[in-house]
């Protein structure tokens, strides 16, 4: 890993990290016919994927220095084979992400729809396991402007986002920053 990264990485010993490989996730593509993800780098260099403790994997997103729940809620294993997707209020998938332990670490927190978007992969695999459950809708935790009782809804197969008074039901995948205890 880069000097900036080394010191919120889990110890070698703890995890199998590894570079995803150019056609692992897909991509868009640019003018020229290079791929690229959301935020410009192409995908094998903006995503590490390493399984930490209990064979928990967990996504490592270099270009916004955060890291993922490799799997989505309910899902388990180090190819998330265990267990059924889980679909949630949002009040649920807030406690969820409060009270999640998941790869050694226990500060996970429900993502912000900017950081869903961020991993939107328009009609391609993200970087996660579970291939089944990435591309479907997932809560955020921001609220809409302007109405502050109503939040957010991202798709990720789709790339939209969707208003909601938060007693839907939708996927959950928990979010952490990189570095924090």
């Amino acid at each position: 890993l880069p000097p900036a990264l080394a010191f919120s990485s889990p110890p070698a010993s703890e995890t199998e990290a590894r570079k995803l490989e150019p056609g692992d996730l897909g991509g868009d593509r640019d003018p020229a016919g290079s791929r690229r993800s959301a935020l410009g780098l192409p995908p094998a260099e903006r995503f590490i994927l390493y399984e930490g403790r209990d064979e928990e994997p967990v996504v490592l997103d270099e270009a916004t220095l955060t890291e993922w729940q490799g799997c989505a809620a309910g899902l388990e294993g180090s190819w998330c084979e265990l267990g059924d997707v889980l679909e949630m209020s949002k009040g649920e998938a807030l406690e969820y992400c409060e009270r999640l332990i998941w790869g050694g670490y226990d500060d996970w927190r429900l993502p912000y729809s900017f950081e869903l978007e961020s991993m939107v992969r328009y009609g391609v695999e993200g970087p996660f396991r579970d291939a089944a459950a990435a591309p479907r809708t997932y809560w955020a935790s921001s609220p809409e402007a302007g109405m502050p009782a109503w939040t957010w809804l991202v798709n990720l197969g789709e790339g939209r986002m969707l208003p909601t008074d938060g007693e839907d039901r939708a996927l959950v995948r928990c979010v952490r920053i990189l570095g924090e205890p």
